[in-house]
């Protein structure tokens, strides 16, 4: 495994040295061409008369051997290399025969060689000698003047070593044939070492960093070094140690560290392998020596950071953005590690370490491969210590999942707290809190419900109404009620449940005050829940009805239902009494009267329709969200003939207001002349989305005149009824109205038909019904009963008019959308 680095320096002596040799030079072309030509007259006797200027002109066609051939002739006779007899420097070659030339023993071998006798000289050159690897090395880049670390072989003088004459003697004789180096250009294959001498050396430096592993039986073994000695130098003299104030760090009994440890470093690196951990852990137990601030970005995390930090000198917590840093003076954390997270510990003490002959004590930490600590334990007991102090310590219970035991601890904090509002206080700060580090409430609503209501004591206080006033106020002026509605509206709830129905209007009134005060809104919520019913009692609800003539009753604040109802029922009520000033609401009339109201009051039948209805809505409100009025309600009452009355009211405007009818834009009634006058005027109502009316009346009339002596008026009266035939299966025509001559004056003949027809526009006032006629005089009695009427010449010229009216209109609709 490995553990740490170590520096080697091995030694590299770099000698200048002089090399004395002996160098033959090869011949040049003229010399061998001679030592060549001299050779075969030798062989060739019948060359040898042959003057030697004529043989090389002859043979070579050199014409100036005076000048050429004579000066290297002398050249090769001083070498030794042949004997010349009568030449000298004056000497015309023309005038000496070939024979006077001869090779010697030394000229002989130097022309079948093709070399020439050479000098001796000196040549000067640096060559490095590794004294470790006993190897010569022609540069050295990687040697430096000063070593830095371990030396391999200890030595201070370059001139004390020995100096490698025969292993520079075989590098230079390795070299000689190299054809491609680039220095000692002197050095060629002909070369004879005479000797070689040292000018001067300096001492250089390898200097090597290797890493050191701890192998089994914790033995130092330096990697990529396969020498035990180095081992032992390299511990021996290694910075590693134990200091005096680590010597009561455990002793350690480790076997194999690849087995058992997963990482490995000296005690010296301790901090920087802890600060990795600090660098990516977010929830974790450290010694406080070894803990440093480190900035951490917990931004788009979920999770916020947490620490406990040990063996500080006092409790303390530090939060700040998603941070926790939690500082306790407990030490006996420091058995389980110098740190821990949920997976790792970072241990520390003393292993014996050999190297050969040599053993050392030294200071590990280390992070085994195994780890049986418990940091959820930990926090806990943490937790379970200090937890009064400050609360926020609790957000590691919520770390590790424990929200349980979170809600556990919250809730033994909060229900220390005797005060409600301390208690929605003490909530609020730890939602506070996770709002800041989750961005949402801790403790849920149903959670805040649960610590906040307490029913017993809500329940003890709302025997009495006053009572449970007093318990809205309360809770009212705290601020967890206020701002969370389903609180407030558990509290308003579980009070009017439990002080029950009550008799008097004021303490109702007042209890609805109190909460309306907290807020307008709530009492809205009562009434929607339903609990009015659940305070007001039958005699509270008759003591309001029998307040509906006061004067005053406007002056009611409208709380609840209850109040909204009756007054609205009072404010309809007072509509229809100026509509109808002749009725006395609070005495009933009968039937007749109601009908004869109505037909007095065609023109205002919608309004006075409109307001029974209301009526009638309130009435059903009443009974749902109130009580059934029938259960309380007694005869003879101003409010029961209120009611009596408008209810008959409206029993009289339902004839005016079918919803067989309702549903067209226009009604039309059309009496037999003017059918008799156009038999295809119901074809003109296909599509209009208005409804015609034939009376059965009508009908009847028809069917006498299709049988008329008048062959014309028959023949019409058949056309008529062929056409009610065609179209009678649509919707928009109605051929079944009887006539109702209860609306008619008695001042009118019920039993004449015009009056029948005329009961029927009447029927349909709602509507604002046109009658067909071109009968004048029965126009005249439709408008002194203020039906509206007209001829048929009237209708068409009016639908003609219509007509040209929406063309007109299509064409400047056509214009503004080009």
């Amino acid at each position: 495994m490995i553990f740490s680095e170590v520096t080697l320096s091995y030694p590299c002596v770099q000698h200048n040295v002089e090399v004395a040799h002996f160098t033959a030079r090869k011949s040049t072309a003229i010399e061998w061409l001679i030592l060549e030509a001299i050779s075969k007259c030798e062989k060739l006797t019948n060359y040898t008369g042959i003057s030697i200027g004529d043989f090389f002109e002859q043979i070579f066609t050199i014409s100036d051997a005076d000048l050429l051939i004579r000066p290297v002739l002398i050249s090769l006779q001083d070498m030794g290399a042949i004997t010349i007899s009568g030449i000298d420097d004056e000497t015309e070659l023309d005038t000496v025969a070939m024979s006077n030339l001869k090779l010697t023993n030394t000229g002989r071998e130097m022309q079948t060689l093709g070399l020439l006798p050479g000098t001796t000289s000196e040549e000067t050159f640096s060559i490095y000698y590794d004294i470790v690897a006993e190897s010569l090395k022609d540069e050295a880049n990687v040697f430096k003047e000063e070593s830095t670390g371990i030396r391999v072989i200890d030595i201070e003088d370059a001139d004390d070593t020995e100096f490698p004459e025969g292993a520079i003697r075989e590098w230079l004789f390795s070299i000689q044939n190299d054809k491609k180096r680039k220095r000692l250009n002197w050095l060629t294959p002909t070369t004879r070492i005479e000797s070689i001498t040292r000018l001067g050396s300096e001492l250089y430096w390898k200097n090597i960093t290797r890493k050191v592993e701890l192998v089994e039986g914790m033995r130092w073994k330096v990697s990529g070094v396969e020498d035990e000695n180095i081992d032992e130098v390299t511990l021996e003299e290694s910075d590693i140690s134990c200091p005096e104030n680590l010597k009561d760090l455990p002793y350690l009994e480790i076997s194999d560290p690849d087995a058992e440890i997963k990482r490995l470093v000296s005690i010296a690196e301790i901090n920087s392998l802890i600060g990795e951990f600090l660098q990516k852990d977010d929830l974790f137990c450290v010694e406080s020596k070894y803990y440093k601030d480190i900035k951490v970005n917990q931004q788009g995390k979920k999770k916020i950071r947490i620490g406990i930090v040990y063996g500080f000198d006092k409790f303390e917590v530090e939060s700040k953005g998603k941070q926790i840093i939690i500082r306790v003076p407990d030490c006996e954390f420091r058995s389980m590690g110098l740190y821990f997270n949920t997976k790792d510990s970072v241990q520390a003490g003393i292993a014996t370490v050999t190297a050969g002959s040599i053993s050392k004590d030294i200071a590990i930490a280390y992070i085994p491969n195994t780890s049986e600590i418990s940091l959820t334990n930990t926090v806990v007991e943490i937790v379970d210590k200090y937890y009064a102090q400050d609360n926020t310590i609790l957000f590691a219970l919520y770390e590790l999942g424990l929200k349980e035991m979170f809600l556990q601890y919250s809730e033994r904090i909060i229900s220390e707290e005797e005060n409600i509002a301390d208690k929605a206080k003490t909530i609020e700060q730890f939602n506070e809190k996770s709002r800041g580090y989750y961005g949402q409430n801790i403790i849920s609503a149903a959670d805040k419900e649960r610590l906040l209501v307490n029913e017993n004591y809500i329940v003890g206080k709302c025997q009495t109404i006053e009572g449970a006033k007093n318990v809205i106020a309360e809770y009212a002026e705290i601020n967890a009620f206020r701002q969370d509605e389903s609180l407030f509206q558990r509290i308003m709830k579980l009070s009017i449940e439990t002080v029950g129905e009550q008799d008097s209007l004021e303490d109702i009134w007042d209890f609805w005050k109190a909460i309306s005060s907290a807020k307008k809104a709530y009492i809205n919520w009562v009434t929607k829940l339903g609990l009015q019913k659940k305070l007001y009692s039958k005699k509270s609800i008759m003591t309001f009805i029998n307040k509906f003539t006061d004067e005053n009753i406007f002056e009611i604040e409208e709380y609840t239902a209850v109040e909204q109802i009756i007054l609205s029922m009072r404010r309809i009520s007072l509509q229809i009494e100026n509509m109808l000033p002749e009725l006395n609401l609070y005495k009933t009339v009968s039937e007749e009267k109601y009908n004869e109201l109505v037909l007095s009051h065609i023109d205002i039948i919608e309004n006075l329709y409109d307001q029974s209805r209301k009526w009638q809505d309130e009435e059903e409100r009443f009974n749902n969200k109130i009580i059934e009025l029938e259960e309380i309600l007694t005869t003879d009452t101003p409010f029961d003939n209120v009611r009596k009355n408008i209810s008959g009211l409206r029993n009289a405007l339902a004839t005016f207001f079918d919803d067989s009818f309702m549903r067209f834009n226009k009604v039309y009634i059309v009496d037999t002349c003017t059918l008799m006058n156009e038999p295809s005027l119901i074809s003109w109502f296909d599509g209009e989305k208005a409804l015609l009316v034939i009376p059965m009346i009508v009908l009847d009339e028809l069917d006498g005149l299709k049988s008329d002596e008048d062959e014309e008026k028959a023949f019409k009266a058949r056309e008529v009824i062929r056409n009610i035939s065609n179209y009678k299966a649509y919707d928009w025509l109605s051929t079944s109205e009887s006539s109702h001559p209860e609306l008619l004056s008695d001042d009118l003949d019920k039993e004449r038909n015009d009056n029948k027809i005329l009961s029927i526009a009447i029927r349909y006032c709602a509507k604002k019904p046109i009658l067909l006629t071109d009968d004048i005089n029965l126009g005249n009695i439709a408008s002194a009963n203020k039906i509206e009427n007209m001829t048929l010449e009237a209708y068409q010229a009016m639908k003609q008019h219509e007509k040209l009216s929406n063309k007109g209109n299509s064409k400047k609709s056509k214009k503004k959308k080009k």
